[in-house]
């Protein structure tokens, strides 16, 4: 699969691989984890598309000859094989620094899976191309996204017992990063909101006027790298398919907010020059703002 990048380690290795323990040895989030992290270790411009040849060869040639009767259902095994696989991405993610190359190598992983071969299956009685028409990855998606939010509760319990909320806090700017990029490279566009979360994160961020600490610092930090990640497209259906809450006027809202973090937030450096720049971006989106 190419050589191990040496660039590519850190925290996140050692806590992704407490997750593929805990997954089990028999289970196939284990094995698709194994796949996820050796992907991004490996340098090289083969290593997606090897990794892609991996996975569908192993829900072929071990995944769906595990249980003999796979094979006459429906979906034939595809539904739980899906769930295992999305929810070690989303985790990985979750795990990956917003800013770690390895984000954008992960949605690359994803975009050379839609170039497989297509397979229709039935899903939920619904008529599918697995990898690129199904509603598994969007539902894991979902459900990742109420999961990991940091809440008031989190917040006033100072964490969910297995994390400090400065942990769930940063694994959230992780996760909407990655949903962003997801966004930008057209992965939600089968959907019919694809900018469901950005239209609830970014207003969430840079509306109202939340009290200083990490919950504040880091719903603004999502709400400007949903703008700076997926701009093109927020702002395509902010303009072209404005919906109540989300539409040019919010869009001019969130420009002049941007800027009062610019020139106000002397105590947060990388959150001052980031809000600059989405500005910036947001300028160059739609010049009148």
């Amino acid at each position: 699969m190419g050589e191990k990048s040496n660039t590519n380690g850190g925290l996140w290795i050692a806590r992704f691989d407490e997750n593929i323990r805990r997954w089990g040895a028999k289970t196939c989030q284990h094995a698709l984890g194994t796949m996820l992290k050796d992907s991004l270790l490996s340098d090289g411009d083969l290593a997606a598309a090897n990794t892609v040849h991996q996975i569908d060869s192993f829900y072929q040639q071990e995944y769906l000859t595990s249980d003999p009767l796979l094979k006459f259902k429906d979906d034939q095994g595809m539904e739980r094989f899906l769930n295992g696989f999305f929810e070690a991405v989303f985790t990985l993610a979750s795990l990956l620094p917003y800013a770690d190359p390895n984000q954008g190598k992960l949605v690359n992983l994803l975009l050379e899976l839609r170039k497989l071969p297509p397979r229709q299956l039935r899903i939920w009685n619904e008529d599918c191309l697995v990898w690129v028409r199904e509603p598994i990855f969007g539902l894991v998606m979902e459900d990742n996204w109420n999961g990991n939010h940091p809440s008031d509760a989190k917040e006033s319990s100072g964490g969910d017992g297995e994390r400090s909320f400065q942990e769930i806090c940063d694994e959230w700017l992780n996760f909407s990063c990655f949903l962003a990029r997801c966004i930008e490279a057209g992965l939600n566009n089968g959907y019919v909101d694809r900018c469901k979360y950005p239209s609830i994160d970014i207003p969430e961020g840079l509306e109202p006027d939340l009290p200083r600490g990490p919950k504040r610092d880091c719903k603004i930090m999502v709400a400007i790298q949903y703008i700076l990640l997926a701009g093109r497209v927020v702002a395509e259906d902010c303009f072209k398919k404005p919906v109540d809450g989300f539409g040019p006027k919010q869009w001019e809202r969130w420009a002049k907010r941007l800027g009062e973090i610019a020139s106000q937030e002397d105590g947060n450096l990388r959150l001052a020059s980031a809000a600059k720049d989405a500005r910036k971006y947001m300028a160059s989106l739609r010049p009148r703002t």
